[in-house]
C-alpha cells in the first residue's frame, strides 16, 4: 500500500493501523480480463479491529490489478481501495465519462484525457488522440486498458460489491 493510499481512503487508513488485532475478509465479486495480459479483480473488503475497548468495522471495495507474462506468472500487482461512498461516485463518473467519450469519439483531437480520481489511488478515464480512444483504469501506477464496453461490466461488479457489503451488515452511507 503506497503512502497516497494510506492518506486517501478510510479503508486504506484502517488497514494501515499498527499494534492492533485485525481481521480482513475478502470476497471476489468479479474479474475483468483487460488488454496486454492484465487482469482486474473487484473484491469486497471487511476489516474488523479488536481491542480492549471494543470492536471497530470498516467496509470497502478493493480493485486489484495483476499483470501476467506468457507463462501466466504474476509480474506485477497493485491494489486500490474504495470507501463505500466513493463506489457510487465512481459509478456515476464512469457513466459521465462514457457520455463524454461518445460525444467526442469521431472528433480529430490533439491528445485529450478525461478522468476521475478517488481519494486513494484509483483513477478511471480515457484518452483520445486524433479519433482513437482508449479506456483505462489506473491503480497506483499500474494501468489496465479495458476493451470496448468493459466499463459497464466494471460498474456492474461495483454495484454487486455494494450489495454484498450491505447483505453483510454494512450500514447505509449517505
Amino acid at each position: 500500500m503506497d503512502s497516497d493510499e494510506v492518506e486517501g481512503s478510510r479503508i486504506g487508513q484502517f488497514q494501515a493501523r499498527r499494534g492492533v488485532l485485525m481481521s480482513r475478509e475478502f470476497r471476489e465479486i468479479g474479474r475483468i480480463s483487460c488488454k496486454f495480459g492484465t487482469m482486474m479483480f473487484i473484491e469486497t473488503l471487511i476489516c474488523t479491529e479488536m481491542n480492549a475497548s471494543g470492536v471497530s468495522v470498516e467496509y470497502g471495495v478493493a480493485i486489484r490489478l495483476s499483470e501476467f507474462n506468457r507463462d501466466l506468472e504474476v509480474t506485477s500487482e497493485s491494489a486500490g481501495y474504495l470507501d463505500p461512498d466513493e463506489v457510487s461516485e465512481l459509478i456515476q463518473a464512469i457513466e459521465c465519462i462514457q457520455g463524454v467519450a461518445q460525444t467526442i469519439r469521431d472528433e480529430n483531437r490533439d491528445y485529450t484525457e478525461v478522468s476521475y480520481r478517488t481519494r486513494g489511488t484509483v483513477r478511471f478515464g480515457f484518452y483520445q488522440r486524433d479519433n482513437n480512444q482508449q479506456v483505462s483504469l489506473y491503480v497506483g501506477g499500474l494501468p489496465s486498458f479495458l476493451l470496448e464496453r468493459q466499463e459497464k461490466l466494471l460498474s456492474l461488479h461495483l454495484q454487486l460489491a455494494m450489495k454484498h457489503l450491505t447483505d453483510r451488515g454494512m450500514p447505509p452511507y449517505l
